[in-house]
């Protein structure tokens, strides 16, 4: 019987490169939904969306990170700083907010169901309801504020007129033509003119 000549390398690779091929058009194809097992992106969560879909991935807040609040709805402060900067703004807040700031003028806002801890009122013509609030700065001009309780009031504004259903535990106002009133008054210091500082039964 004759023996089959041996095959070159140079062949022998060659077919083995054309089997590779070969077997690799056989393997079956990866769908999508063989896919939804791998791992989402770090600091993403949610699903990613379908085909179709326009809704995107749910990024995770910052715990702390300062908020702005939109007109749509209420916004629960949820322990963080709260910056209002836009002009002719209605807003509703609630929950617990460590700091908020008016920054632009003729505001509207509803914090009854809210805890302030300091609010900032450095924009004019603002109107403001509160439950309660530890510390009251305005330096803005003809702003409106009406809170159950205020800790310390400070103006440095004209023409605001502050109102505590029941105490202000401090008024400072340095600016003119302001009004405070409050069910029970504690330390007063009136440095402006024109101001009316008075408990009102």
């Amino acid at each position: 019987m004759r023996s089959r000549p041996p095959v070159p390398p140079l062949a022998a690779a060659v077919l083995a490169g054309l089997l590779a091929v070969a077997l690799a058009a056989c393997a079956p194809a990866v769908s999508g939904d063989d896919r939804d097992g791998a791992a989402p992106r770090p600091g993403v969560t949610g699903s990613a969306p379908t085909a179709g879909s326009t809704t995107a991935p749910v990024e995770e807040a910052t715990p702390g990170a300062s908020r702005t609040p939109g007109s749509t709805g209420p916004v629960d402060c949820g322990g963080a700083s709260l910056t209002i900067a836009d002009d002719d703004r209605v807003d509703t807040i609630t929950g617990d907010c460590p700091y908020v700031v008016l920054a632009g003028a003729d505001v509207e806002l509803d914090a009854d169901d809210a805890r302030i801890g300091s609010l900032e009122i450095a924009g004019d013509r603002a109107d403001v309801e509160a439950g309660v609030v530890d510390t009251l700065t305005v330096a803005g001009q003809e702003n409106e504020v009406e809170a159950d309780t205020i800790g310390s009031v400070v103006i440095n504004g004209d023409r605001n007129d502050v109102e505590a259903g029941t105490r202000a535990d401090s008024v400072a106002v340095n600016g003119n033509d302001n009004e405070v009133t409050a069910r029970e008054l504690g330390a007063v210091l009136d440095q402006g003119q024109g101001n009316t500082v008075r408990a009102d039964d």
